[in-house]
């Protein structure tokens, strides 16, 4: 799988992200240098129209940077994480996602392994700023919104976690009403 081509919720999200945000900021910060070196060199002075464009660079470059340093918190997972859970899920209707970076007007929370299944959410959550508990209330708003009424369940501690995840492969097979309701609140887009 090429990591250029990742979409938002398959393993190696994160890392892919970083990388291709890390490389577009230092071609921003090359190409406002250059402008405005070319500036100072033609010119003999730094009071030209060329260190206004340098100036006007500034502001899609500061968009690159930031894009690149918010995500510096977070990582992608151990891939033996996702491929457990994947290899348990992969006869169900279930769907996996991984490295789910979740923001809310409070902060942003990081989600390693997601399964959706039956209008559910079952969450493994590394250690992070926020706690599980705020990763439930945000991830049982998602579900209210879909318009369903089960509860998100989240896990800290992956061994717990892939149990939940085995007892949920021996139940009976369903598909819920609104997963894809779920799906789209899910990845809803950026504004």
């Amino acid at each position: 799988m090429a990591e250029k081509h990742l979409k938002k919720g398959t393993y190696g999200y994160i890392r892919a992200y970083k990388k291709y945000h890390l490389i577009v900021s230092v071609l921003w910060a090359c190409l406002v240098a250059a402008v405005f070196t070319a500036g100072v060199l033609i010119f003999k002075t730094r009071l030209n129209w060329l260190t206004l464009a340098a100036a006007l660079l500034l502001l899609p470059a500061a968009k690159a940077w930031i894009a690149s340093i918010v995500m510096i918190p977070y990582k992608t997972d151990e891939p033996e994480h996702f491929e457990k859970i994947s290899a348990m899920v992969k006869d169900m209707p279930a769907e996996v996602y991984s490295d789910l970076v979740l923001t809310k007007y409070e902060g942003a929370m990081m989600i390693s392994v997601l399964v959706l299944y039956d209008d559910n959410f079952f969450a493994y959550v590394p250690k992070q700023r926020k706690t599980p508990d705020q990763i439930r209330q945000y991830l049982n708003e998602i579900i209210k919104e879909a318009g369903g009424s089960s509860k998100a369940l989240v896990y800290i501690d992956f061994n717990k976690y892939e149990k939940a995840i085995q007892r949920l492969s021996r139940q009976e097979k369903v598909t819920g009403k609104k997963t894809a309701a779920l799906r789209k609140q899910l990845f809803v887009p950026a504004v």
